[in-house]
């Protein structure tokens, strides 16, 4: 345990706390611009896609989650200056993961990756370097950190890409696909364009992906050449996503933490650099350290760290490193029955559409009712529904309700759905003999009404 207490400069880490909030700020001002005012995506009283165990998770009243998104952009702006950073982080940890939980449909992996980060960031002593709040109380100032501050969040990145790399090692990826149709889609694209219609660039883009992936980690910890050979890669990768797919900060996002594997001072060199060429930068950083000379009282010896910590920090990477295997526990192609994707870091890797219908059959009238989704659904929804049997099931569970609150109670539901994975032959994916109202949702096993992917 010792290594891990060793001291390490706070320098890097600071440097992500302010990346960390002004990613969290674009963020939130997304979900409430975007994703609440005009998709309206967390409608109060409407139906939203749950998580398995959250159902209870809610939107509030229109007005009051105005006022909810507001007070989580200003947690965040608060995150990245360092003023009451505890308590900003908090309401931010559990903000930001009430809104992802709100609706599964806009499930994506930076948004997963956010939520974890930031209760792991309420555990840094983030705010004690660069931060409004040293600026008011200077005698909370730290130079040093335990080294586990930074492994952390070293380890959480690693895990992101090596189970991201390990996730495409399958037929399909190794084929080049779905970035064959992908990247072909973008042909039109200004300038790139033709660069886009060229065959070999899916096959390049493939294995490049995968190799990024799978040897990222070892290239930044093996030496100096190394690391920027992987920043590199890194960056060029990033960037030729941002250019083709909308994924929001995850690129950023996934540089910064890229840079946590430099060393420690790393910034500080960054900014001794440029106030050599930019005098504003040194009038900056001259006013922080007449600020700190004149009160020179800081927290110079770091407390060991209690035992405790480190036994629930350690639970929670066993957790974070068994998560993505509990699809191969399983049974069936994970990509086409979707049971244990999510929360496994299974990355841009398939394309997947359905489209189909449901039918309630009133079995004392011997009516059939035939329901198509788009109409009782948002469009994001529908369009999702018929790839995700979990949705599947929970919509018939909503019909369910719906047709007894009519005074139909003896009813049968049925799923008539058809769907194709990567470009492949659209075939039944749904079982449509079996009574969908009737079964249970199996969260950690098979559920035998999905249909196996056609060969």
């Amino acid at each position: 345990m010792k290594f891990l207490d060793k001291n390490v400069f706070i320098y890097s880490l600071v440097f992500f706390r302010i990346m960390f909030g002004i990613l969290a700020f674009a963020e939130s001002i997304a979900l409430l611009f975007h994703y609440h005012w005009k998709k309206n995506a967390y409608e109060y009283g409407g139906f939203q896609f749950k998580y398995f165990g959250f159902e209870w998770v809610q939107p509030l009243p229109y007005h009051l989650m105005n006022a909810f998104f507001i007070f989580l952009i200003i947690s965040a702006a608060l995150i990245a200056l360092g003023k009451w950073y505890r308590w900003a982080a908090t309401f931010f940890a559990f903000g930001i993961t009430y809104v992802f939980l709100l609706e599964k449909s806009y499930y994506l992996n930076h948004g997963y990756l956010l939520c974890m980060l930031s209760f792991l960031i309420v555990l840094l002593p983030l705010n004690k370097y660069l931060s409004l709040d040293v600026w008011k109380n200077p005698s909370i100032r730290q130079l040093k950190v335990p080294y586990w501050n930074l492994l952390l969040l070293n380890l959480m990145m690693g895990i992101v890409y090596f189970y991201g790399g390990l996730a495409k090692i399958n037929w399909d990826w190794l084929n080049a696909r779905p970035l064959d149709r992908w990247v072909s889609a973008k042909s039109d694209m200004y300038l790139l364009g033709p660069l886009w219609a060229q065959d070999w660039v899916p096959w390049v883009m493939s294995y490049g992906g995968l190799m990024l992936d799978l040897f990222i980690v070892p290239l930044l910890i093996f030496s100096r050449p190394t690391r920027w050979l992987a920043l590199t890669m890194a960056v060029f990768f990033h960037i030729v996503n941002t250019i083709l797919f909308n994924i929001g900060i995850f690129p950023i996002l996934s540089i910064t933490l890229t840079l946590l594997f430099f060393e420690p001072d790393f910034p500080l060199k960054v900014i001794n650099w440029l106030k050599l060429r930019i005098p504003f930068v040194g009038k900056l950083q001259d006013g922080w350290n007449r600020k700190m000379e004149a009160s020179p009282q800081f927290v110079e010896t770091i407390p060991s760290t209690p035992k405790v910590i480190f036994w629930g920090l350690g639970i929670y990477i066993v957790i974070q490193l068994l998560i993505p295997f509990r699809h191969h526990l399983i049974a069936g192609d994970v990509a086409w029955t979707e049971e244990g994707h999510r929360f496994s870091w299974r990355m841009m890797l398939r394309s997947k559409r359905g489209s189909g219908h449901f039918k309630v059959a009133d079995l004392d009238k011997n009516k059939v009712y035939k329901v198509y989704p788009k109409k009782e659904l948002t469009k994001r929804q529908a369009k999702k529904i018929f790839a995700h049997p979990d949705m599947i099931y929970q919509f018939v569970q909503k019909l369910k309700k719906d047709y007894r609150a009519k005074g139909i109670d003896n009813i049968a539901i049925t799923a008539h759905v058809k769907a194709k994975l990567n470009g492949g032959k659209k075939s039944q994916y749904i079982d449509p003999e079996v009574d969908l109202s009737k079964v249970e949702w199996k969260v950690f096993g098979h559920n035998e009404w999905i249909l196996p992917r056609p060969e």
